[in-house]
Formats: structure tokens, C-alpha cells, sequence
């Protein structure tokens, strides 16, 4: 199942740059497509931002695993349910938004992962059909664990403080920075000025 999951197969490979697109509407079309791009290894489903509700999040995900990249959920918040949701679509990987202490990022990973390692409850019939060869059941509850990616958003000057403790944190594999909400609490608002 790890090695049907292609972001964390490319951050083992290590050999540069993993490339991701960011699909903020709704449309398994939009999905394949760009799943499809060139040398793309994930492509963010943001349910944050996004024009993208729960129907169309389980629209996109098997949409982006088959067209051979990871999907991953980018959740509106932090809650256990919103976690499950997105897993239980088949997402390699879940985005969670404005982390702010090493705790939350414990609750996050606590909620990411089943027991005895977490709380996650079992009863997607879906999530196994997302990898590549299809895992079965018992497969799936066995290595999502180790699988699935829990990425963290670090978009606060409360998380830069705590940034050492939240990249601690067994679980965590991702610090994102989300250059826009951190550049606004950082009182840092002139976009037009912002390079890339």
C-alpha cells in the first residue's frame, strides 16, 4: 500500500523536488486532468478554500488516484470527523489548517491513525480502492499507519514558536507553510509584492 501512495514514494526516492497542483473546483474532470500533468506527484483537494463540499471531495480523490497521483484532502478544520471523512474517501494524505501547538498536532495524528496508535474508526468500503495494487481490508487496517500522510499547515507566529516541537511529534510527516495566512499574521498583507 506504501509504495500505491506516489508522494510518499517520492519523499523516500529524495531526489529533488516532489511537484503537486492544487484543485480548488469541484469535478472529477478537473481532477484526472490535473492528475494527469507531467511529473505531478499529488494534487491538494482544498476543502478549506476550495469551491469543493464533501460530495465533490469524494468525487475528486478516486479521481486523482486513478489518473496516478496522490490525493490529498486539505480539511476545513482540525476536527476528528473531518480527519475520517477524508481518509475514508481513499486520500493518501490529509491537510490540516492553522496547527498551532505540538498538542494539536498530537490530536491530529491520534485522529489520522487506528488503534493502537490512534482512535480512527474502520467501515470505508472505498479507502482500499484509491491504491495501486488495491490493498485488501486487512491490508489497509494494517498499513494505513504507515502509509497515509499526515501533513500540517504551519500559517502562524504560534506555530513558528512551536515549530521545533511540532516537527517532534511521531505522526507529523509534512510542515506546510501557508505563505498567505502566515504572511497576514505576521501583519505581512501586500500581495502584490509577494514573489514565487
Amino acid at each position: 500500500m506504501e509504495q500505491g501512495n506516489f508522494l510518499r514514494v517520492a519523499l523516500q526516492r529524495a531526489d529533488g523536488p516532489s511537484m503537486g497542483l492544487w484543485q480548488m473546483v469541484p469535478g472529477a474532470n478537473v481532477s484526472r486532468a490535473l492528475a494527469r500533468v507531467p511529473g505531478v506527484d499529488w494534487v491538494v483537494i482544498d476543502c478549506e478554500h476550495g469551491n469543493l463540499d464533501d460530495s465533490a471531495m469524494h468525487e475528486a480523490v478516486p479521481a486523482v488516484a486513478a489518473a496516478g497521483a496522490s490525493p490529498i484532502v486539505r480539511i476545513p478544520g482540525m476536527e476528528s470527523w473531518m480527519i475520517k471523512r477524508a481518509l475514508d474517501s481513499g486520500a493518501h494524505g490529509i491537510l490540516v489548517p492553522l496547527l498551532r501547538t505540538a498538542q494539536e498536532a498530537r490530536e491530529i495524528v491520534k485522529a489520522a491513525k487506528f488503534p493502537p496508535q490512534g482512535t480512527r474508526g474502520f467501515g470505508s468500503p472505498y479507502a482500499m480502492e484509491r491504491f495501486s495494487p488495491m490493498p485488501t481490508m486487512t491490508e489497509y487496517l494494517q498499513q494505513a499507519n504507515s502509509s497515509l500522510l499526515t501533513v500540517v499547515q504551519i500559517e502562524t507566529q504560534e506555530a513558528l514558536n512551536n515549530l521545533d516541537e511540532i516537527a517532534a511529534v511521531d505522526g507529523v510527516d509534512i510542515l506546510f507553510v501557508g505563505p498567505f495566512d502566515l504572511g497576514s499574521f505576521l501583519q505581512y498583507r501586500n500581495c502584490s509584492e509577494v514573489e514565487y
